[in-house]
Parts: structure tokens; C-alpha cells; sequence
């Protein structure tokens, strides 16, 4: 027996949590989950990105079955490659919301069958030192989202991209007083965007479907997170678990609180858990590292 007992299904957030913004070797973080899964633990990644920009490495973890893409826009079944959930925006409210980003001065983007496109008509956004703003520009097909919709219909997930959060939160504030804006989600995350998906499409929601779709209850589900868009699934998970260079709001949602990616804060709390039994605290530190 192990500390992770009852723990049965663990849901990863990967940029900030897994992945550092400067980025890493992967090689660990891979070795890590392949043994949850051995130890009889679901291995989940819970993430923003969609199925196209999960970076390659992390397919290469043994026995890795599930995942959550598009902030809970879509459930997959890896193995049998289906999608057993989805969540998309409507094809007018994706239009609505293109047209507004483009109006407001605010690059769009967004994510059509796990694919990144970014729309042509805005500049492309700053990456400066931010390692997941690079690698997402790098995979990002360039497109005119209005056009792309059209063709191929609804959106996973709507991106605003902006480095200046005053002006992200104020687009957030026009579009939420439009006569559609109840029917959507938002959240921050750590490539400076605004984040825009379906009802019903957040972490939380996705990752408790799955896993009541796997005979497990919220007593059986650990959750790893740092941004604004994990505070979904943090809330309903037995243990939260969130680097202390995540957000305040994540942070507030922590029953635990671990060095950050860089230092592989997760996977060692993880493993520690998984070796017990374990002498580590329940509450590792709330207070906010600068």
C-alpha cells in the first residue's frame, strides 16, 4: 500500500506544472507517469494545448490511455484514438468572438480538431521568453479564422493573445456583456491569452466525466495545476496539487503547494507518494513566492 491510496486517477496540467515556461527534459516527468500507470494509477494530461501541440515526448509515456485537451473542450481515448467527449463552440459564437478580437486590436487564434491555427488578419503576438508562447507559435498554422470556421465549423477552444493583461481583462469584460457571452467560459493561462471555450467545456467538468467514466469519484481523483484555467479541476479533486509559482487563484485551491516544474516539484511529490508511506505534510506551504 501506498500513500496515494485511494487515489485511482491523476489529472496533469503541463505548461507551468509539468513543463516550465523556459522549458525541460521531459525524459523524467515520462518515467514518472509511465510508473503511475503501472502502480494501477490513470495518468490523465488535463491541458490547454490541443491534441496536435501536446508535446511529442509526453506520447511517449508507457501505458498513457487518456487525455483532456482544449480546457476540457475534448476527452480522448489515445489508444483507440476516438474522442469520447466533446465540447466545441458553436460555429456563430466562434465568428462573434473572432470578429470582436479583431475589432478590439487583440490577436485570435484557436484550436479546430486539436489543430493550432493562428488568424493572419492580427500581428502575430510576442513569444519574448516565454518557451510555451514560442513552441505554440512554431506548431501554429497560419489561417484566416473566420474563413477556417466556415469550412470546417466549430472551435475547441478560441485563443485572444495579448501581453497586456489590462486590455486581455477588458476584451473578457466586453465579450462577457454580449448577448452570447453567458453561454461561453473563460480563463487565463500562461501564454498571455485570454482563453475562450463552450459551456461545459472546462478541466473540471471534463475530468470529472472521465473519471465517473472510469467508476471513480471525487475521492479517487489528484489534480496537478498552476494557472487560472486548472482552478476548475483543483476544486473538485481529493488532493490539489499546484507549484508555488502558480497563480494566486490556483494556489488558493492547493491542499499541497511544491517547488516549481523547474525543480520537477510535482513529479517528486508524486513519487514520494507513490514510494510511501510518506512523511510529507498534507499542506506543504501556502505562502506566495515572489
Amino acid at each position: 500500500m501506498n500513500s496515494l491510496d485511494p487515489i485511482r486517477i491523476c489529472f496533469c496540467d503541463i505548461d507551468g506544472t509539468l513543463l516550465p515556461f523556459q522549458g525541460k527534459d521531459l525524459s523524467g516527468t515520462v518515467r514518472l507517469a509511465g510508473d503511475l500507470i503501472a502502480s494501477g494509477i490513470d495518468f490523465v494530461l488535463c491541458t490547454g494545448r490541443g491534441i496536435g501541440t501536446i508535446p511529442k515526448p509526453l506520447y511517449g509515456i508507457k501505458g498513457l490511455r487518456y487525455a483532456v485537451t482544449g480546457n476540457g473542450a475534448m476527452v480522448w481515448d489515445l489508444k483507440k484514438d476516438i474522442i469520447l467527449r466533446e465540447r466545441r463552440i458553436d460555429p456563430k459564437l466562434a465568428k462573434a468572438v473572432i470578429r470582436s478580437g479583431r475589432s478590439f486590436g487583440i490577436a485570435p487564434a484557436g484550436y479546430q480538431h486539436g489543430i493550432a491555427y493562428l488568424d493572419t488578419f492580427c500581428p502575430e503576438p510576442r513569444a519574448e521568453d516565454n518557451f510555451a508562447m514560442k513552441m505554440w507559435l512554431k506548431n501554429a498554422r497560419r489561417s484566416d479564422l473566420l474563413k477556417q470556421v466556415e469550412k470546417r465549423g466549430p472551435l475547441d477552444k478560441i485563443l485572444l493573445f495579448d501581453n497586456d493583461p489590462e486590455k486581455r481583462n477588458a476584451f473578457r469584460a466586453l465579450i462577457q456583456e454580449m448577448p452570447y457571452g453567458s453561454a461561453l467560459n473563460y480563463a487565463e493561462s500562461g501564454v498571455n491569452a485570454l482563453e475562450i471555450t463552450a459551456d461545459g467545456a472546462t478541466k473540471g467538468e471534463a475530468a470529472l466525466w472521465l473519471a465517473e467514466y472510469l467508476g471513480c469519484s471525487k475521492a479517487n481523483i489528484l489534480c496537478a495545476g498552476d494557472n487560472d484555467n486548472d482552478i476548475t479541476m483543483l476544486k473538485i479533486a481529493c488532493i490539489s496539487v499546484v507549484p508555488r509559482t502558480g497563480t494566486k487563484e490556483a494556489k488558493a485551491q492547493a491542499t499541497v503547494l511544491v517547488p516549481p516544474p523547474s525543480e520537477d516539484g510535482v513529479e517528486n511529490y508524486l513519487r514520494e507518494l507513490m514510494n510511501g508511506p510518506s512523511d510529507l505534510p498534507f499542506v506543504v506551504d501556502r505562502n506566495p513566492v515572489n
